[in-house]
């Protein structure tokens, strides 16, 4: 059988070695392994139960072994969503892998727990289509306006 483990690379002797294996409790199939994130600066693991049940199992970086700690658990019963990040805030980002009518992200705050969702416009798609969604967290783009002098032509 097996195992899932985390993997690290480290960059000055640019070797691969095994960092954790990940117990039972997180893999078994009883909590569908969702993604890897970082929370509150911690490597962290979010699965899912099938009664979209959330938790989120962080790595205790203090103790020897390094073993993973569940820290956070929540429940979302909206709509079929997955984690895919989350804030700087603490706030866990959530979005949907496919959807047919409206397209939205959502933001779940366990300290206060506030959920809001942000809707997106676009135009509608035929009726029992689907679109798979792919949303990134930490993407950035710099719109510095440009002047002609910036151009070599």
């Amino acid at each position: 059988m097996l195992q899932p483990s985390l993997m690290r690379f480290d960059l000055r002797s640019e070797k691969l070695d095994l960092f954790n294996i990940l117990p039972t409790k997180i893999s078994s199939k009883s909590h569908h392994f969702e993604t890897l994130i970082i929370y509150k600066g911690k490597v962290a693991i979010v699965t899912k139960s099938a009664s979209f049940k959330f938790y989120v199992w962080a790595i205790d970086q203090d103790a020897q072994n390094h073993e993973w700690l569940m820290i956070i658990s929540f429940r979302i019963l909206t709509r079929s969503l997955r984690v895919i990040g989350t804030t700087h805030t603490g706030e866990f980002i959530l979005a949907p892998s496919s959807y047919s009518d409206d397209v939205y992200v959502a933001h779940y705050n366990p300290g206060t727990n506030d959920y809001r969702e942000i809707k997106f416009m676009i135009t509608k798609l035929s009726p029992h289509c689907y679109r798979r969604a792919m949303v990134f967290s930490d993407y950035l783009e710099n719109v510095r306006l440009m002047s002609k002098r910036n151009f070599m032509i």
